[in-house]
């Protein structure tokens, strides 16, 4: 009977926060992060994790291979900080009250931060359904950055949000892939946890552009290199048209 009750609670708990009734919860998700831009052979795998709450979130690319870069500071009665100890993997930053989110971009060997909005995925729900990690997950799809993807969300986890930019769906999205076989991201491992979290923007000392300023600063930069073969910013070999994200229109 003991053991009964104790699932009972386990089971209230869990379904309060992620229900959004709680504010004092924080969730960890380990996705797969992979890559495969020039075919099966060129295959790039890391790992890397999505750390939230209500209000805020963190999203490490593991390219160090030492999920380290994250660390937990207790803060006494007022709960525990994340803070990001270095600036060797990628991170995304984002902040739902203020829908909001921030990140870097390379144009040649030069980091350039970004400040976005929140909204730049238009979803479309489909009937599909998959099981990941134990969640019932729905299928949506959207397009962006020159790549159409397909994703897998659970509503049983009602918080909007996923690893890298993705988000806005109305649950977490545990797995997501383009279409072409590129690029892929599926979750391995999640944990929820009841604690009151503050989630540190690694980004707020930078300098930031907006997405679109960015990009017209990377065309200026790509149509210098053909001109010249170098600038400040790296060698022509170093400004492709296209990575993960189409950064020029054809």
């Amino acid at each position: 009977m003991k053991y009964i009750w104790e699932f009972i609670l386990i089971f209230i708990l869990i379904t309060t926060i992620v229900n959004g009734q709680s504010s004092d919860f924080f969730v960890k998700v380990n996705y797969d992060y992979t890559l495969q831009m020039l075919g099966p052979e060129s295959k790039y795998l890391v790992g890397s994790v999505l750390t939230f709450n209500s209000k805020e979130s963190i999203y490490e690319i593991d390219h160090t291979h030492s999920l380290d870069n994250i660390d937990v500071e207790f803060n006494g009665e007022q709960g525990s900080i994340f803070n990001v100890k270095s600036n060797n993997n990628d991170f995304v930053y984002k902040n739902m009250q203020e829908k909001t989110m921030y990140y870097s971009n390379l144009i040649g060997f030069k980091k350039i931060f970004i400040k976005d909005s929140l909204n730049i995925m238009n979803w479309t729900l489909t009937v599909n359904k998959k099981n990941v990690l134990g969640y019932m997950c729905q299928e949506a799809t959207t397009s962006y950055g020159g790549r159409n993807y397909t994703a897998y969300f659970t509503s049983e986890i009602s918080i909007s949000n996923g690893p890298w930019r993705f988000n806005g769906l109305p649950g977490l999205i545990l797995e997501v892939s383009d279409t072409d076989g590129v690029f892929k991201i599926n979750a391995t491992n999640l944990i929820i946890r009841k604690d009151n979290v503050e989630i540190e923007n690694p980004y707020k000392e930078k300098k930031l552009l907006s997405w679109n300023d960015f990009l017209s600063l990377y065309k200026l930069k790509y149509e210098e290199v053909l001109r010249n073969g170098m600038t400040e910013f790296g060698s022509s070999t170093e400004l492709a048209k296209k990575s993960i994200i189409e950064y020029i229109k054809e």
